[in-house]
């Protein structure tokens, strides 16, 4: 290609191997610079409820008379909002209480205007499209979808399974991690108490008896026919047999079918139709539908749920007498409408070209280590042989996961003593890194030395980069990143991150909130599969509390399922429980294959759910498989030099990383650890913040938690302190939005904020 070429075209790419499973448009651009990647032509993009501007909006007058905020602060805080209106009918008088109620009253204020997160009648998500000019617009009309919080339907479910009738009359299965080995039956067991879930292996008896009745369960057997089956096997029908039966129910050898699903079918609508397809005879029944025809009816309305909508639902729920909170009592998904939903091509022309940069600097191959460990502790113990997975994770007769979880980092076997599995990467790999880190550092002390507030990187600062080892990095990846277009410092996007696969895992559960969302989401998982070698198979989990499941609920997107101690809406047929999955390790590589599919699989989570924090090993193990072959690591200043300030580092016109400042609560003792009036403690603030030459606007970060800081607003600078002062440190990162050229607005041209995700493809090398 020639250097001088310079055009762009659009086309249409049939994904499908071997068969045709899709169209998806994409964008294609060529100019001087090849692009490894190309974006989807759709994206999905997240935004506050409520405008931002910095010159009006940010007195505490300007929140008691909003009557548009009432809703979301009610929804989303029952008791600060009757404590507000207490304040407000003059019923509070403490200075301190009153000083609280503001305190968090900002806070709310300060998300709904400034943060894209997904939350409630706080901000909201949409699909958008790429054109050739912006047209991003919001109508007037906003609409929400509701539904139970996990939390109280899995009350529900506790209420339920243990009401005579229920248990008489329901279907039980065997537990999906049910495994023999020796004369035992061992299994995953869950533990509920105060909110939370762990899980734990227990084992019982293996018998004979027992096995028939866990083959009789495979396609779910009711009470009575476990009965049925044992007197005809000679036992007599006494107290005693019915213990038994009781015993194995509760010790979780067999589940009830009403746990809870979180893929297909609204849960509290399987919960009803179970009820009723086992002639349930009892009052919950018709209070349940009563609840379900109420929020069927809210969320048939082109319209956000209002506090009224909240109030009936409680009503309804009193009713049932089950325990609830009002605060974790429904679900609440909203959007506003698009007048116009088009994203010039502009902007993703230059993401394109960032993630290409990127994909040579930040991607390498994915060590791992409890991966790796993995495979090398299999490979010594068990060579080329296939296990199941529940044998070969189970700690005690197999490896377990992390490997040395319950006995340190050594493992040994009558081969091998003494051997560290952590190990560190080494080689290319390492050399690759640690070269990149250390222009990196270059750039940042030389910066600091100058006293410059950013860094610009090329490919000319990387002597190095024509010998760069090129990493397969995967055909489709997913970038988060943030529309700046702000004219007076060149900058079109602050990327936030870029990740393997489709980033269908950030947008699963909001494809209830429209079917064009719907759709979207199932066609990227069709690229994936497209891809992919192996079945790509939905992991299913209701992992270490029921609130969890708020962010797994999702509609079905691949052919089958992994129940992962949990119920599946699918047929029998494709639903693959654990203990159909078998693994082995070849050429470095897990594999995992299931019996019934007779074929490789790959499991897959399309939630946001941070699974690293599981209580159970086996649902980490799979869903770290998701990224077995390839981590990109994006943009990362992977060393420690002691700065509590870092300059912006950018790419053309792209930021790869905001500026941040280290800020230790002893930097402002004088204004924590006692009180000072409003004008001695802003003239402190000022000098400060001078010093430490950190701006007027400011976020404070913490992960994907974000709250906006404004140091010339008194009412924010408490936020501020108050935050300092229950933390040792807090990181701060520099606030780039320019409310004059905001790409995102309404009708009425109020500007906000905004994230886009969106999936990039590789492009053909031939």
């Amino acid at each position: 290609m020639s250097a001088g070429w310079n055009f762009r075209s659009r086309i249409s790419v049939a994904i499908g191997s071997p068969k045709q499973v899709g169209l998806v448009k994409i964008f294609i651009s060529v100019n001087h610079m090849k692009k490894e990647y190309s974006v989807s032509d759709q994206f999905i993009i997240r935004y506050p409820f409520f405008p931002f501007t910095y010159d009006s909006g940010w007195d505490l007058k300007d929140i008691y008379e909003s009557e548009d905020f009432l809703h979301p602060l009610f929804i989303a805080s029952p008791v600060l909002f009757d404590e507000f209106k207490k304040h407000k009918e003059g019923k509070i008088k403490d200075q301190k209480s009153i000083d609280k109620i503001n305190l968090s009253l900002y806070k709310y204020w300060s998300r709904i205007k400034s943060r894209s997160t997904p939350f409630g009648l706080f901000s909201g998500v949409s699909v958008g499209n790429i054109e050739h000019d912006n047209a991003l617009v919001f109508s007037e009309n906003s609409y929400s979808k509701i539904r139970m919080d996990m939390k109280y339907l899995y009350n529900v479910f506790l209420f339920l399974k243990d009401l005579p009738e229920v248990k008489q009359k329901t279907l039980f299965y065997a537990n999906d991690s049910v495994y023999s080995f020796y004369d035992k039956y061992r299994f995953i067991e869950r533990k509920y108490a105060k909110d939370v879930i762990k899980y734990e292996i227990s084992a019982t008896d293996r018998s004979s008896v027992l096995k028939k009745i866990l083959v009789l369960s495979k396609n779910g057997i009711c009470y009575q026919e476990i009965l049925n089956f044992l007197v005809s096997e000679g036992y007599e029908e006494d107290e005693g047999l019915y213990e038994y039966i009781d015993q194995i129910i509760e010790s979780q050898v067999l589940v009830n079918e009403l746990e809870p699903t979180l893929i297909g079918e609204d849960y509290l609508e399987k919960i009803i139709t179970t009820l009723e397809k086992r002639g349930v005879d009892h009052a919950i029944v018709n209070q349940l539908k009563e609840l379900k025809s109420e929020l069927d009816t809210l969320n048939h309305r082109e319209a956000t749920i209002k506090t009224d909508d909240i109030l009936q639902i409680e009503k309804i729920v009193k009713n049932i007498e089950i325990p609830f909170e009002s605060q974790y009592l429904t679900q609440i998904d909203s959007s506003k409408q698009f007048q116009s939903s088009a994203l010039s091509k502009e902007y993703t022309d230059e993401l394109s070209e960032a993630v290409s940069f990127l994909s040579k600097i930040g991607a390498i191959k994915n060590e791992n280590d409890d991966l790796k460990s993995f495979i090398h502790d299999y490979s010594e113990k068990y060579e080329t042989e296939e296990l199941p997975i529940l044998h070969a994770l189970d700690p005690e007769i197999g490896i377990g996961y992390p490997v040395g979880k319950n006995v340190g980092n050594e493992y040994s076997n009558s081969l091998i003593h003494n051997f560290q599995t952590h190990m560190k990467r080494a080689g290319q790999e390492q050399r690759k890194w640690d070269q990149i880190q250390d222009v990196l550092m270059e750039k940042i002390l030389k910066a600091k030395e100058s006293q410059h507030h950013e860094i610009t990187l090329s490919k000319e600062d990387f002597p190095f980069w024509d010998k760069l080892e090129p990493v397969n990095t995967p055909p489709v990846l997913h970038s988060m990143f943030e529309v700046i277009n702000d004219p007076s410092s060149n900058t079109l996007l602050h990327i936030h991150f870029v990740g393997a696969g489709s980033g269908a895992n950030l947008m699963g559960r909001f494809s209830r909130l429209d079917q064009k969302m719907e759709a979207y989401i199932q066609d990227l998982i069709k690229i994936e599969q497209a891809n992919s070698n192996a079945e790509l198979v939905e992991l299913s989990h209701l992992s270490d509390s029921p609130r969890i499941g708020n962010i797994s609920i999702r509609p079905k997107l691949t052919q089958y399922e992994i129940t992962c101690l949990s119920n599946s809406n699918l047929d029998q047929q494709f639903v693959i429980p654990l203990s159909d999955i078998m693994i082995s390790v070849k050429r470095d590589k897990i594999v995992l294959r299931s019996k019934k599919l007779k074929k490789e699989i790959l499991p897959v989570l399309t939630t946001a759910h941070n699974y690293k924090n599981s209580s159970l090993d086996i649902y980490k193990f799979l869903c770290d498989l998701q990224h077995q072959n390839f981590l990109f690591k994006g943009f990362m200043v992977n060393f420690n030099l002691n700065l509590n300030h870092l300059p912006r580092i950018r790419y053309k016109n792209t930021v790869l990383r905001l500026a941040s400042w280290q800020v230790k609560k002893t930097e402002l003792s004088n204004l924590l650890e006692k009180e000072v009036n409003d004008e001695v403690k802003m003239e402190n603030i000022k000098k400060w913040s001078q010093k430490r030459n950190i701006p007027q606007y400011i976020l404070i970060s913490e992960g994907d938690n974000e709250m906006f800081i404004d140091f010339h607003n008194s009412h924010s600078v408490n936020v501020f302190l108050s935050l300092l002062k229950k933390n040792n440190t807090l990181n701060l990162v520099e606030f780039l939005f320019n409310d004059k050229t905001a790409v995102v607005k309404d009708h009425l041209g109020n500007p906000y904020r905004n994230q886009i995700i969106i999936p990039l493809f590789k492009n053909n090398e031939n």
